[in-house]
């Protein structure tokens, strides 16, 4: 591990050890990396890396740093190649988040190599921003749903309908390009519905099985509707385990390896499902969104209606519900059954509620 931080651009001129920690790994590698700097005449000798010693570069010496490399595994390597999310991390964090102050992890290193290979050296939140980070288990407050609006609407407020999604961002994925990466998508949701219908035919019946099959007859239809805009920069994956909450109550996300353009309820409407409990939803929901929007007027964006907004969180719910029967296709592969089950309860009882069947009619036209 030592050799590829050393390796991988950062200036470690006086790093005397480093200590590897390894974290839980998925789809990446990730581990802390715990290092002591040589402060010999730097004003700093306490050797903490806090940053307080004569202005020759201590704040630039962190104590400890978050290193995301390619997965262990084959599978999960092959997988994180053909979709592309390494690159896509790497992307937002040399394209994206250098030019705009959004509620993210600084980057110490950002950088793709051939076949899927790639570096990511990041800020440790934790230890630099005292950042907690919410689990399934310990469930989504009120106060941290809140927090999480005005989050995405400082994610989604900087490139609202921005001419770069034509020019240098051309890259960052959008669905109805229907490119390589969007067939594979394509399948493996195809794969993965397949399977839970056959293994849970009670959760995946009566009104969620028609929406879940008549989604499946409208995709592209319901790609090219998301293509309408307005569009801006998505997370892509906005459930509560990518999000952190920091000590002055503010939140940010985390793991941006399935950015994408499109339409920020998007956005809104996968958190919202999947992070907080059907009784918390229900309950604020609508004051939720209404905050969401005003905090992109603040940013100057013109937001879109009341009324078009929850139009646009009720079809939305639809790719929570996907993401959590994709989840609950993989069995504990991916998460433990009690998560998975938890958040495919929420995600079905809030397409029923919200009358999503409804939603994805009307955008597709068929009614």
């Amino acid at each position: 591990m030592r050799s590829t931080f050393a390796g991988a651009g950062l200036t470690t001129a006086g790093i005397e050890a480093v200590e590897a920690e390894p974290l839980d790994s998925g789809t990446t590698s990730r581990a802390r990396l715990r290092l002591t700097w040589d402060h010999t005449g730097d004003g700093d000798s306490t050797g903490d890396g806090d940053g307080t010693g004569d202005g020759t570069g201590n704040a630039d010496r962190p104590a400890s740093v978050f290193v995301k490399l390619p997965a262990d595994g084959g599978g999960a390597r092959l997988f994180g190649t053909l979709i592309g999310l390494g690159a896509n991390e790497v992307g937002f964090y040399s394209a994206i988040r250098p030019h705009h102050d959004l509620p993210a992890p600084r980057r110490f290193v950002a950088e793709a190599g051939r076949r899927g290979r790639f570096t990511l050296v990041l800020e440790d939140l934790a230890a630099d921003a005292g950042a907690r980070f919410p689990t399934v288990a310990d469930g989504c407050s009120a106060e941290h749903a809140a927090a999480m609006m005005t989050t995405l609407a400082q994610v989604h407020a900087p490139l609202w309908n921005s001419p770069r999604f034509a020019g240098d961002l051309r890259w960052v994925f959008r669905p109805a390009d229907n490119d390589r990466v969007r067939r594979i998508q394509r399948f493996l949701l195809r794969t993965a519905i397949s399977r839970a219908r056959r293994t849970l035919p009670d959760e995946l019946g009566g009104d969620t099985g028609r929406l879940i099959e008549r989604s499946q007859s409208a995709d592209r239809a319901l790609d090219a509707y998301r293509a309408t805009g307005p569009t801006t920069l998505l997370h892509g994956d906005t459930h509560l385990g990518n999000t952190y909450a920091l000590p002055d109550g503010s939140a940010g996300l985390y793991d941006w390896q399935v950015l994408q353009q499109g339409h920020g309820l998007r956005d809104v409407a996968y958190f919202v499902v999947l992070s907080t409990s059907v009784e918390l939803r229900r309950a604020h929901e609508r004051a939720w969104l209404d905050q969401y929007l005003d905090g992109l007027r603040s940013l100057g964006v013109e937001a879109p209606s009341t009324d078009d907004a929850w139009f646009r969180y009720r079809l939305y719910a639809l790719d929570a519900l996907r993401g959590a029967v994709f989840t609950a296709a993989m069995g504990d592969r991916l998460q433990p059954e009690a998560q998975w089950r938890s958040g495919l309860d929420r995600a079905t009882t809030a397409t029923a509620d919200l009358d999503t069947l409804g939603a994805l009619n009307d955008a597709v036209g068929m009614r």
